[in-house]
């Protein structure tokens, strides 16, 4: 075999070699590539599916987008017609509050004038306090001599009632005193009081009682010595010192109980009673 020969063999023996190594690793890689392309079929039907099916859901969803966008468009116009309403309401409000805001402007200055008004009051109605703080005290000060004035008269009174007596009971004596038994005549240009000494009753105060500001004396003298229901006496102290006057009430024989009308001072068992003279 001539060298070139063998190199040739050499050649191609070195060639089906590389070839070999070559050709193994692609029919490994060709099965591989094999089986990735039946998965990417298997997964281009998945997809195909899955798209299918998302056309169907699109088609569902562009249906219900449909009804949906008619409810949205009612929700809106519902809305609307519940902004505009709102917006009606707002401006019925501003107006509201504006009417109140002027309302409460016309309180404010009505308040200061009341203000005003009751400051005025209360300096008058402090005025008026005054006044009749004053003129209360002047009225009690009225009052007060008006009750000195009183008393003063009433003294005044007791006074006239007694020396009155005292005239009387002088009177009744001086007529006692006399020896006629008819009268006493003046100078002839009148007629003379008579005074009958038969009817002249005297007697003593022998009990007294006082209940509910009525005073009440017992005499010891009575019906048998001419008194009678309805006479009245004139109770005295001594020879002359005034002290009473009273109405007899009840008359027994030697008894009798009279009441007092007035009375000058506090009356006393043993003080002189006497009756049958006019006073």
């Amino acid at each position: 075999m001539s060298p070139l020969t063998k190199a040739f063999v050499v050649l191609v023996t070195v060639l089906s070699i590389l070839l070999v190594a070559l050709v193994v690793p692609f029919v490994a890689k060709t099965g591989t590539l094999t089986n990735d392309i039946s998965t990417l079929q298997a997964q281009v039907q998945v997809a195909e599916a899955a798209a299918t099916s998302a056309k169907a859901e699109k088609a569902l969803l562009l249906a219900a987008q449909s009804g949906g966008n008619a409810d949205l468009e009612a929700a809106v116009n519902t809305l609307r017609s519940e902004n505009l309403r709102i917006a009606q309401q707002l401006a019925a409000s501003n107006a509201s509050q504006l009417q109140a805001s002027n309302e409460l402007a016309k309180a404010s200055a009505t308040k200061t004038i009341m203000a005003q008004s009751s400051d005025r009051l209360t300096e008058l109605v402090q005025n008026r306090t005054q006044a009749l703080t004053t003129a209360q005290g002047e009225l009690v000060t009225v009052k007060t001599q008006n009750a000195q004035l009183i008393q003063q008269n009433n003294e005044l009174d007791a006074q006239v009632n007694t020396l009155t007596a005292s005239l009387r009971l002088m009177k009744e004596r001086l007529a006692g005193a006399l020896d006629s038994a008819s009268a006493s005549a003046y100078n002839g240009t009148g007629s003379a009081r008579v005074v009958d000494n038969s009817k002249t009753v005297r007697g003593n105060v022998s009990d007294v009682e006082s209940t509910n500001g009525i005073t009440l004396i017992q005499i010891n003298v009575g019906s048998n010595d001419g008194l009678q229901p309805g006479s009245k006496v004139l109770i005295y102290r001594g020879s002359d010192i005034y002290i009473a006057t009273a109405v007899i009430d009840t008359v027994d024989g030697n008894i009798s109980v009279a009441r007092v009308n007035q009375a000058n001072d506090n009356i006393r068992a043993g003080d002189s009673v006497l009756a049958g003279v006019s006073f």
